[in-house]
């Protein structure tokens, strides 16, 4: 199972903030030790209005098909 990082709320602020202040993304990725997907994901999310909170995301339960076993 893959470990999930939880950053703080502040944290990513801060991180957004210094690629509003014209960095790039890769320059804030190895700085900050955030993949680019998860900069770019946090960007969205504020162009959306939802904010920096971290917010589980709901995951479908694991199926198994105990027919075909």
């Amino acid at each position: 199972m893959r470990k999930v990082s939880v950053y703080d709320e502040h944290f990513r602020a801060r991180v957004v903030e210094f690629i509003d202040e014209g960095h790039t993304y890769r320059a804030a990725s190895e700085l900050f030790g955030v993949s680019m997907k998860t900069l770019f994901n946090w960007k969205r999310r504020i162009k959306e209005g939802k904010g920096l909170k971290y917010e589980r995301v709901p995951r479908s339960p694991h199926r198994t098909n105990y027919e075909a076993l």
